[in-house]
């Protein structure tokens, strides 16, 4: 999954197999660089750009995790994200789409739309996928790609349009 709108180091990385991190092995201090929040992904509202943070916070850290190559640990932080984003995505769906409808935004359906799938089909697929192969390494490292991709594009792109930023 690629997407030509990202700076050239995430792209990169994405290009590379970010699922597999392999881009990354040598360079373990450029993560926090590759996948940091930029300015450029605000969107205005304190409380979802504070949301987006936090949510780019714990994907780092699912990322620089990956890179330990330590089973046990990748195995303890997919669980305890995947739990995180099963609740944390209701709530700042929940705020993101009510600022939608109080700003009167044109895309509230579709955005709506990607949110409950989102919620209700990728995490648990993602979820089921580690489950059913027991945390292997291919399986949290598609986890991990998933989500460090669905969340980048999704402020980038859905997110800054409703507020005009860019058009959906």
């Amino acid at each position: 999954m690629c997407y030509n709108y990202w700076d050239n180091n995430v792209l990169f990385c994405l290009k590379n197999k970010i699922q597999g991190v392999t881009c990354m092995k040598s360079k373990i201090e450029n993560v926090d660089e590759i996948f940091a929040w930029k300015d450029q992904y605000c969107v205005g509202v304190e409380e979802i750009d504070s949301d987006h943070i936090r949510l780019f916070t714990i994907v780092r850290r699912l990322l620089k995790n990956l890179l330990l190559h330590d089973y046990e640990k990748n195995r303890r932080t997919c669980i305890e994200v995947v739990k995180y984003l099963k609740q944390y995505t209701v709530e700042h769906f929940a705020r993101e789409e009510a600022f939608q409808i109080k700003i009167g935004y044109g895309g509230y359906s579709n955005h709506k739309r990607i949110h409950d799938n989102m919620r209700e089909i990728t995490i648990p697929s993602l979820e089921k996928q580690m489950e059913e192969s027991d945390f292997s390494e291919e399986s949290v490292e598609h986890f991990a790609g998933a989500c460090a991709g669905w969340l980048t594009a999704h402020v980038m792109l859905e997110d800054q349009a409703m507020v005009g930023k860019v058009k959906s």
